[in-house]
């Protein structure tokens, strides 16, 4: 498999390198010429090679009695230099195009340089507000080349975005406390916190410090004590969707229903956000949300444009960076629309129950042969097994399935109760109802009388 070449590659370029010197003497001068070698190179262009010591010095085969001065003087070298963060944008920029062409079937360039765990891993060893700056935005870029391709369980590659939320939190920042990387979920929810912290410095409302180091920072660089921005009260992030609701209209619509949606999965999300604060303004933005956006009907427009563009393309690394473009946006849309009990949203996600594009067919129709487990292997999921679970997660009374039921389910066990439902509400045979409200609805709105099929009648 192209994705697990790529896997060994980052593995093996870890366990080649050599221990330091045992013996005192030979030690003592590996260290002299080591630092010479740092102090010498000090130009732009010996970047490169300046990396490459902080990368071999921050490993535990390579870790020297403290105070580690070949290690401190390579991460100051790096940072030393003015343009050091640009230096990793254009090789993380340069690494991401020759995987999504790896992805797609093309060979890898001979060498390409640092891979992305690799150039991440540096960038953690690294205290700059620059580098910081950095990995914020790298926080926010979902992509990973190797999604739809077949994976194992010996592991596999992730998205800058969590390397990234790793790389930040070996930084060691002051005041971001109780971040757990153990776990995919843990590493998402970690993803959204730094989200959220870095929204706040990148906006000036929030300084930072790097552990043992009592200087604080903001993105240019280090602060005076008059230049420290007030101290917030609020959870890190919550203050950019109280602003956004004083003031929707001040993004365009694309740009504020994914601010809006966004916020509204992460202040329900208990392992993101604690306070009353963040139920209060979960039910603001939900309240916009419902009221103001319409946000079934945009998300299912802005569903169908991308699966067109994806269809007609016919470039096989293209189509890759398309595919993966439409799964973060039901990554988006799905979970959204699941907090939103509307007759809309039923409408939206009772039609998409029928949408099997991407589906791959079971081997054993009547059987249960993991099918979840072969879409989350081997390529995306439909728009129809995304909305299957949106309903799931949707406080209907009497849903037509067990809202516990195993998620392995076979596909047409999960399927077919949903559809047979929702063509009956679609008929006009069947109304619903959301838990906490005593009103019937239809797909068109709320209605006087509750409906159901004659062969439910007492």
């Amino acid at each position: 498999m192209k994705w697990f070449q790529f896997f060994l590659a980052v593995v093996m370029s870890v366990v080649v390198r050599a221990q330091l010197p045992s013996d005192p003497a030979e030690y003592r001068a590996w260290e002299s010429q080591a630092l010479q070698d740092i102090a010498s190179a000090r130009a732009e262009k010996d970047m490169k090679p300046l990396t490459r010591w902080v990368f071999n010095m921050k490993s535990p085969r390579k870790r020297e009695p403290e105070p580690r001065p070949v290690y401190r003087a390579a991460c100051e070298a790096v940072i030393s230099l003015p343009n050091h963060a640009d230096y990793f944008r254009k090789a993380l920029d340069a690494q991401m195009r020759l995987e999504f062409a790896e992805a797609g079937g093309q060979p890898r360039e001979p060498g390409a340089g640092f891979r992305r765990p690799e150039l991440f891993g540096i960038m953690g060893e690294l205290r700059s507000p620059e580098i910081v700056g950095l990995l914020g935005e790298m926080l926010e870029d979902d992509r990973n080349p190797w999604k739809h391709t077949p994976r194992s369980d010996v592991g596999f590659p992730s998205t800058n975005a969590i390397y990234a939320t790793k790389a930040l939190t070996n930084l060691a920042i002051q005041g971001v406390s109780g971040i757990s990387l153990e776990g995919e979920r843990n590493r998402e929810v970690a993803k959204e916190r730094w989200k959220l912290w870095f929204a706040e410095v990148k906006e000036g409302v929030r300084s930072f410090r790097f552990e043992g180091d009592p200087q604080y920072y903001n993105l240019n660089g280090s602060l005076k004590p008059e230049e420290m921005p007030p101290e917030i009260t609020l959870e890190p992030g919550l203050t950019r969707w109280v602003k956004l609701l004083k003031d929707p209209e001040s993004l365009a619509k694309d740009a504020r229903m994914a601010e809006l949606s966004h916020g509204l999965r992460l202040t329900v999300d208990r392992g993101v956000f604690s306070s009353a604060d963040a139920q209060a303004v979960h039910l603001g933005l939900k309240d916009r949300l419902l009221k103001s956006e319409g946000p079934a009907e945009y998300y299912r427009n802005k569903i169908e444009e991308e699966w067109k563009e994806m269809e007609a393309e016919k470039d096989p690394s293209r189509k890759v960076v398309l595919m993966e473009k439409i799964s973060r946006l039901q990554d988006e849309a799905f979970p959204t629309l699941a907090l939103l009990p509307e007759p809309a949203t039923v409408r939206v996600l009772g039609e998409f129950l029928f949408d099997d594009r991407e589906r791959l067919r079971s081997q054993a129709p009547e059987t249960e042969d993991e099918e979840g487990i072969r879409w989350w292997r081997e390529g995306m999921a439909p728009n129809s097994s995304h909305a299957w679970n949106a309903l799931l997660k949707l406080p209907l009374k009497s849903p037509p399935i067990d809202p516990d039921a195993p998620w392995d389910l076979p596909y047409h066990r999960k399927l077919e109760p949903w559809r047979a439902w929702f063509l009956q509400v679609k008929a006009g045979k069947r109304t619903f109802r959301f838990a906490g409200d005593p009103r019937e609805y239809n797909l068109q709105g709320p209605v006087a009388e509750a409906a159901r099929p004659a062969s439910e009648a007492k």
